[in-house]
C-alpha cells in the first residue's frame, strides 16, 4: 500500500512540476511575466536538472565514492533554486 501511494506521489510530482514549468513559460511568453519564468527555471533546476546531474555522478563514480559529489549537486541545486525564488519575491510587488 505504501509503495503504491509513494509511486502515485512521485507521478503526481512529475505532473505538477511539468504543469508549473509549462504554465510559467506560457505566462512569460504571453504576458512577459518574469516571475513566472523564474519559478519555472527554479523547478527545472530542483527537479529534472538535479536528477540528471545525480544520475551522471552515479555513473561516473564507483559505489560509495559518489557521496561527496552527490552532496555537491544537492547543495548547488538547492542554492540555485533558492536564489531564483528570492529573485522572484524581489520582483513581485
Amino acid at each position: 500500500m505504501v509503495g503504491r501511494f509513494t509511486r502515485f506521489l512521485v507521478y503526481l510530482g512529475w505532473v505538477l512540476g511539468a504543469a508549473v514549468i509549462v504554465y510559467g513559460i506560457w505566462r512569460f511568453w504571453k504576458e512577459r511575466t518574469v516571475a513566472a519564468l523564474l519559478i519555472s527555471l527554479a523547478v527545472v533546476i530542483a527537479g529534472p536538472l538535479e536528477d540528471v546531474l545525480k544520475a551522471w555522478v552515479r555513473k561516473e563514480h564507483r559505489l560509495g565514492e559518489e557521496k561527496p559529489a552527490l552532496a555537491l549537486v544537492d547543495a548547488a541545486t538547492s542554492v540555485a533554486f533558492l536564489v531564483l525564488l528570492l529573485w522572484t519575491i524581489a520582483l513581485v510587488r
